[in-house]
């Protein structure tokens, strides 16, 4: 989920005018965000609803290339890199994936098919792979108050090096089951500027989640989670800074 600039407070969280309005979810999709050979680098702040720890985080991500993924041809192979800054150095992180997505049939959102995240904290390297089966969907052709439900297999592997002792991989598999309502229009203020958004409730794997996807790109501008408050501190789409 987006994250905020230090620390999200009123004055870096979301304003709303009146509160969400009508508006097709689809004009905060944009088919075309997933092109090979895209890149966009995104820098985020998230406060930690219980403990109060800030984190400042910037990720990339590329649009590497076109795959075959677990027999479906013509996949997005998307290369995330973060690099996490905690108030508390011990929280430090950094981490590398891939995510494999798909344009639906009809253009109205993506399906997700798995990722793959490597990342090292504290003295561990830890591989993580996720496979859906069938793949999510993330539709954005919903009215306001319009409402999907789907449930997937999941399989999750987990690889632990590191601590100077062997730890074998562990490997769990579950359905999980994913609804998004879409709760309409709002305009948001985050320290990279003023957007126009769709705001979505996303329930996930027992989270709850509310995310701000900006108009025309989809632009994650604000996420809230658990208490966790995160948004969108800058950004580029190709070396082009966006916001105001």
């Amino acid at each position: 989920g987006a994250t905020d600039d230090g620390g999200a407070t009123d004055d870096g969280g979301a304003t709303d005018d009146g509160g969400a309005v009508a508006g097709n979810a689809l004009a905060c999709f944009n088919p075309q965000f997933d092109t090979v050979g895209n890149e966009y680098e995104f820098s985020y702040q998230t406060t930690d609803g219980e403990t109060g720890t800030v984190f400042n985080f910037t990720s990339t991500s590329i649009v590497n290339r076109l795959v075959t993924f677990n027999g479906t041809a013509d996949v997005n192979e998307i290369l995330f890199s973060t690099v996490s800054e905690a108030s508390d150095p011990a929280f430090n992180s950094e981490s590398e994936s891939y995510t494999y997505t798909k344009i639906n049939d009809n253009s109205t959102g993506i399906l997700v098919f798995g990722t793959d995240t490597s990342t090292s904290a504290g003295g561990f390297d830890t591989q993580i792979t996720t496979r859906f089966d069938p793949p999510i969907p993330y539709r954005l052709d919903l009215e306001v108050g319009d409402s999907y439900s789907v449930t997937s297999s999941q399989t999750v592997t987990t690889t632990i090096s590191g601590g100077g002792f062997p730890i074998p991989p562990q490997q769990d598999t579950r359905d999980r089951t994913f609804t998004r309502t879409y709760l309409g229009r709002e305009v948001v203020t985050v320290p990279a500027g003023t957007f126009e958004t769709c705001k979505f409730s996303d329930a996930d794997d027992g989270t709850d989640d509310i995310q701000w996807l900006s108009v025309g790109d989809g632009i994650p501008v604000r996420a809230e989670s658990g208490g966790d408050v995160s948004v969108l501190v800058s950004g580029s789409i190709n070396g082009v800074a966006i916001g105001n």
